[in-house]
């Protein structure tokens, strides 16, 4: 995906040009809409969706420091342009925060698919389920007030034709399914869909519960790190998102990525609402991890 794209070296240690990024912390509501950066049609774009749907104030918190840290990762690569020399870019940056909606969710990946053919990233922490995920709503604390849900059956008629999105990470509950309309499917229909083997595309979501970005990982880490550690990794240091994935639980203090709870399925994570206690799940990785890059 990064193939003709050269990636700007740190001189500092890993550890502390990462620790750094959590200085950033901004509240949810001071999250820019949209932040573009310069777009020279070499088609790169990444989109970040979140949800106010029944959040914790420190989990939202959590959710909005992780979108911008991560944001500043994307805006801060660069690529050699020949006539120009090297220009900071990644083609168009979204963090929808309180605007998305599911024709919002729809308009933009019709948009990814006209002028960022090369290659799309999407990133949506919140709540869902095998069918979709939520956008934001005007109740957010009330639980039997469902917010609009953007359906994965929509979103792959969408991404049929046009399999761009090369990495699709859904941090939602009950989005790892055989559903041939299922999230993974949805968002790369051609490399999912019985053809595990086309390309380097890569889906990562959960089965049964996922856990909130607040909560503890490992001692002094919480998956808002981890989940940051992973994006440091897979666009500061260019590595495939197999390799990322290994190096982000380093990082957090665990041996690699097959040792984190995440990949164990040993988590517990409380859900605090109607039918209230502790539930586990699992991080699936699915498609071909080892070539893809961002």
């Amino acid at each position: 995906m990064l193939k003709e794209k050269e990636i700007k070296l740190k001189k500092h240690v890993v550890s502390s040009v990462i620790l750094s990024l959590f200085m950033l912390a901004s509240a949810l509501t001071a999250i820019p809409v949209t932040q573009a950066s310069h777009d020279y049609n070499y088609g790169f774009s990444s989109n970040l969706y979140t949800t106010n749907w029944l959040q914790y104030s420190t989990n939202a918190q959590a959710t909005a420091t992780a979108f911008s840290n991560i944001d500043n990762l994307f805006t801060q690569q660069r690529i050699w342009i020949p006539s120009t020399g090297w220009v900071y870019f990644y083609g168009e940056i979204a963090d929808w925060g309180s605007s998305a909606t599911p024709t919002s969710v729809y308009n933009r990946i019709a948009h990814d698919n006209t002028v960022h053919s090369a290659s799309s990233v999407v990133l949506y922490v919140g709540h869902g389920g095998p069918s979709g995920f939520y956008v934001h709503t005007n109740y957010p604390n009330d639980q039997n007030t469902t917010p609009d849900l953007v359906s994965f059956s929509t979103i792959q008629s969408y991404t049929q034709s046009s399999p761009q999105h090369h990495l699709s990470f859904m941090w939602v509950c009950n989005g790892k399914t055989s559903n041939n309309q299922g999230s993974a499917t949805a968002w790369n229909p051609m490399a999912m869909n019985n053809q595990a083997a086309y390309g380097p595309y890569t889906w990562i979501g959960f089965s049964n519960a996922s856990p909130w970005l607040i909560e503890t990982i490992s001692p002094g880490n919480t998956y808002q790190h981890w989940l940051t550690f992973f994006y440091y990794h897979t666009l500061t240091n260019g590595y495939s998102v197999t390799k990322a994935l290994d190096e982000a639980s380093k990082t957090a203090g665990m041996a690699n990525f097959a040792s984190t709870p995440l990949a164990k399925g040993t988590y517990q994570t409380y859900w605090p609402y109607s039918s209230a206690g502790y539930y586990s799940g699992q991080m699936h990785v699915v498609g071909n991890p080892s070539s893809t890059y961002i």
